[in-house]
């Protein structure tokens, strides 16, 4: 639905605030129903994430090449956005929940940890920041350009497919 570069900047960062905001209540639901493999119960969900979505490339590689790319996306987006509306509907904390403990009181809070202000201008920050930046970044520009990287050296459209379905595989099990 995007006829600009401003509207396709705005969309993508509307969905980049819904994937955060879901990734956020997945998380802290998953954690509380399973307190004692908060770790492993993350990594799960997180997993999801990283193969979420492996079982629509073969629909998304067959649509578009029909030739339109906005119709795969509408269907997709459709698809998600009632999927989505659902789960929200089933998504609940365990009825005997508690939120995490409280910080224990005694201990001065200005003695643990950084405020974001001063997390800001740590090194440490921003080197992690670029990792992350730069993985998320080369990852996208490598998704976007596999299958006319593919295509040009004279690759079949089902072993692109084939590497990319690979590669939502491994990056979701990385992730446990």
């Amino acid at each position: 639905q995007a006829h600009s570069v401003a509207s396709l900047y705005f969309f993508y960062a509307l969905a980049g605030a819904g994937a955060g905001i879901v990734y956020g209540g997945s998380v802290s639901a998953a954690v509380r129903w399973f307190p004692d493999r908060r770790g492993f119960c993350s990594g799960l969900v997180v997993a999801g994430y990283g193969m979420g979505c492996m079982p629509f490339i073969p629909w998304i590689s067959g649509m578009l090449e029909l030739g339109d790319i906005g119709i795969p996306f509408m269907r997709l987006g459709i698809l998600q956005g009632v999927v989505l509306i659902i789960a929200s509907f089933l998504l609940r904390y365990p009825i005997n929940s508690k939120a995490p403990a409280k910080q224990d009181t005694s201990v001065d809070p200005e003695k643990i940890g950084f405020k974001p202000s001063e997390m800001v201008k740590t090194p440490h920050f921003w080197l992690i920041w670029s990792m992350f930046f730069g993985i998320t970044v080369g990852g996208l520009i490598d998704t976007a350009n596999t299958t006319p990287f593919g295509k040009e050296m004279g690759i079949a459209t089902t072993y692109i497919m084939l590497a990319v379905t690979l590669n939502s595989f491994a990056n979701g099990i990385s992730r446990i």
